[in-house]
């Protein structure tokens, strides 16, 4: 539900190029919320002219109300314009372990 929510805003909000969303809560076994942790990938020219620190502000400015409302606890937000998309060598976008989940 949530991860259809987000997806729309930033749909509606950016002229989108390429975008995935994908809910990773069930990685962070700390939370109790299914809706806690999610990877973003975004590839859209709106980007353009902007650092990464903006383009990330942009998006937690937008998804602000459903941060708060379903206590999202971390989200990795890959931002990208369609030329650094297509000049992207390593498209790995592996999730960093939480260190919640950590045993020690």
């Amino acid at each position: 539900m949530i991860t259809k929510i987000i997806k729309n805003i930033l749909t509606s909000t950016f002229n989108i190029h390429i975008i995935t969303v994908i809910n990773e809560s069930k990685k962070h076994k700390s939370f109790i919320s299914n809706y806690s942790h999610f990877k973003i990938i975004i590839v859209s020219n709106d980007f353009i002219k902007h650092d990464l620190l903006t383009r990330h502000q942009k998006i937690y400015y937008i998804l602000s109300t459903y941060i708060s409302k379903y206590k999202i606890h971390g989200m990795a937000l890959y931002t990208y314009t369609i030329f650094e998309w297509e000049n992207k060598f390593n498209k790995n976008f592996n999730s960093p372990i939480c260190i919640s989940t950590v045993k020690i």
